[in-house]
Formats: C-alpha cells, structure tokens, sequence
C-alpha cells in the first residue's frame, strides 16, 4: 500500500505541514491517527468515530463515490473538490451529482465557495479568470472523455 499511494500522500502531507508541525505529524501518522488511503483500499473496511476528508472528489466515478460514502459507521465525511477541475471525465463529476444526491437529505450540506474565499496569489486569481473567459468562448478546447 504504502509504495502505491507514496507519490500521492506526499502531496497531502506538504499541505498538513503548513498548519501541523512536521514532527507532530509523522506521530500521528505513526499512531494511525492520520491517514492517507486511495479509494481502491478503502473496499471492505468501515470506519467508526473518525473523520474522513476526500480531496479532489470531483473525478470520483460513481463507483468511488459510493464507496466512501458507505464506509463510515459514527463519524464525519468531508468531500472537496472544484468542479472547474474535472480532468478524468466531462460527463460525470461528482461534486456536481452530490448536490443533487444530498438535496433534502437531513444533516448533509453542501458548500461551495466564491471568488472571494480563493487564497492564491492574485495573479494566480487572475490568470484562472482570463482562462474561464476564454472557455467560455471556446477559446480552451476540453478533452471529450
């Protein structure tokens, strides 16, 4: 497991070292208090009296997201994503599904953040509105997946 899922969890830890000290977050890693796991090895397990964050969720197949969906018994799940971001398929992302999946559900929320919650470097910002503008004038060809 841990060969497999290396390239990705160190991503996820460069990001939970910015607000954890490094230290401190190889204990909890150690202690299995934190930790990293691909949705293909989550299959069979259930978690009970924990919080599970899925980041990226909006290339999730159907498949993925029912899996982490039905895995919690007593617990939280977060799901993160950003729709603009969709790059595994067009067709179904599943950040978008879950809006309508969850609608009316009790104790399910759904947020999504504006223009104004962005923490990147403002050029960053500005680049990202040039490049929507130009999408939508079909400037950006996307892959038809």
């Amino acid at each position: 497991l841990s060969d497999k899922t290396e390239v990705y969890i160190e991503k996820f830890t460069s990001n939970f070292e910015e607000i954890i000290d490094p230290k401190v977050l190889g204990q909890l890693m150690t202690d299995k208090v934190i930790e990293f796991k691909p949705t293909q090895f989550m299959r069979g397990s259930n978690y009970s009296n924990c919080v599970i964050l899925a980041d990226e969720s909006q290339n999730f197949d159907g498949h993925e997201l029912m899996t982490i969906l039905t895995r919690l018994k007593k617990g939280k799940i977060i799901l993160t994503g950003d729709k603009k971001q969709a790059d595994i398929s067009t067709r179904f992302v599943a950040t978008e599904f879950l809006r309508e999946l969850l609608d009316g559900i009790p104790f399910t929320y759904y947020f999504e953040f504006s223009k104004e919650d962005n923490m990147r470097d403002p050029i960053l910002i500005q680049i990202a509105e040039r490049y929507e503008k130009m999408e939508a004038v079909g400037k950006i060809p996307r892959n038809k997946k």
